[in-house]
């Protein structure tokens, strides 16, 4: 059986000097963007009405920097609410891409301790997507990031970065790897090893497709024949994909009556009531079979929900 808890409050309205919480900060209900550098640390990142990324982390052993201190400010200057992707390459290392107004992908980095929290400024690494589109990222190794999103044409766009071939030639670099979606739907992209890729993207008939790549072949989704995985959800719905170090993978989709449902064992189950109408939900592995869900609420809160167990 598994256990959950969900009144873990990661972030309420302060009236501290800086920040004043996430109330006065989030367009609607702004997409969290949860991540994980290791199993004693957790960082989240969300936009703002002003357009400007937002960061509060978590260590083992202290509260989240976002409820006393009021969540920092890390520049850029996108539309407000738009998703921000963070990926963690190794501990130490943080890398952020949001979508600007102007289509195009930007990315910012952090590295050092956990108390140097100095992040770069925002660079361009080209695309042509609708204005603030969420981007898929994932780290299959310390050396690798792959890139993912949904252009105009309803098709899956790629871009990747290695430590031998930086993001050179950005303006070219994005490759069309099939599909037959919303513009600008959200894929969400994950690595269960360092060799093989999966995407998973809801439909423009509510249904939840999948695409996958392993090392040596191509995408099989390039004819766009992605595979359906069910649901029934609203099209283009956020999917939020976590791998636990068992290798199994959660999905997990708002749906329609203010429920977030999960795929786990074969079949989609409801996992939590009372939820924004097509709330954005992000979720992260943590060690065993634990793993934790980030929602941010119509009043700017942002809540959490702590799960165990090998069941949703």
């Amino acid at each position: 059986m598994a256990t959950a808890s969900a009144r873990h409050i990661v972030s309420r309205p302060s009236p501290r000097a800086g920040p004043p919480g996430l109330g006065a900060l989030l367009s609607g209900v702004a997409p969290v963007s949860a991540v994980a550098r290791n199993p004693n640390a957790l960082d989240l990142f969300i936009t703002g009405n002003d357009g400007r990324v937002y960061a509060s982390a978590w260590e083992a052993g202290c509260d989240w920097s976002g409820i006393e201190r009021g969540w920092s400010a890390i520049g850029g200057l996108f539309p407000p609410g738009s998703p921000v992707s963070a990926v963690a390459r190794h501990p130490e290392r943080l890398d952020l891409f949001v979508t600007g107004a102007n289509g195009r992908v930007y990315t910012s980095s952090w590295e050092g301790s956990p108390r140097a929290r100095l992040w770069g400024g925002w660079t361009s690494i080209g695309g042509r997507f609708p204005a603030g589109a969420p981007i898929g990222a994932v780290a299959r190794a310390a050396g690798r990031m792959d890139l993912f999103a949904t252009g105009s044409d309803g098709l899956v766009y790629t871009s990747a970065w290695s430590a031998d071939s930086p993001w050179s030639d950005a303006e070219t670099s994005w490759t069309a790897i099939g599909g037959f979606f919303s513009a600008g739907a959200p894929v969400t992209a994950v690595a269960p090893t360092p060799h093989r890729i999966e995407l998973y993207i809801t439909g423009q008939d509510g249904r939840v497709f999948t695409s996958s790549w392993q090392e040596g072949s191509r995408w099989s989704g390039r004819k766009d024949d992605w595979s359906a995985v069910g649901g029934g959800f609203f099209a283009g719905s956020p999917v939020s994909v976590v791998v636990r170090p068992t290798g199994r993978a959660d999905l997990f989709v708002s749906g329609f009556d203010g429920t977030f449902h999960g795929l786990g064992n074969g079949e989609w189950q409801r996992v939590r009531e009372s939820v924004p109408w097509r709330a954005p939900l992000s979720a992260v592995a943590q060690p065993a079979s634990e793993f934790e869900l980030f929602v941010s609420g119509n009043d700017g809160v942002v809540f959490s929900q702590w799960r165990r167990g090998r069941r949703l």
